[in-house]
């Protein structure tokens, strides 16, 4: 059972390796990606121009934004590579029940 103050996010089976998924959470759009087998939850758009990250994909471990190539470590949110300059924001994240929950 998940911790108190996570909200449930997405089945666990919907979400592949190096895939991303955006969705809206409590009023929140967040980012939900799995990356080596490991599941990471970021703010869901670009801290360049705000596109949404769900135009984008993963790209040797980095979350890549489809408009303007800015890439983003899902770890830490933190830019790997701009033009954006302001990292993600991240949230915390747990398995259970069958599905991945998100601490918002």
């Amino acid at each position: 059972m998940p911790k108190q103050g996570f909200v449930k996010a997405v089945e666990e089976d919907k979400l592949s390796n190096n895939t991303l998924l955006v969705t809206l959470l409590d009023g929140v759009e967040v980012l939900i990606c799995k990356v080596g087998g490991k599941i990471f939850a970021t703010s869901a758009r670009c801290t360049h121009k705000g596109c949404s990250l769900s135009e984008g994909w993963i790209e040797d471990g980095i979350i890549v934004c489809g408009c303007h190539l800015s890439k983003f470590d899902p770890h830490s949110g933190k830019v790997v590579k701009g033009p954006a300059e302001t990292a993600l924001k991240t949230f915390e994240v747990q398995d259970g029940e069958g599905y991945i929950w998100v601490k918002l």
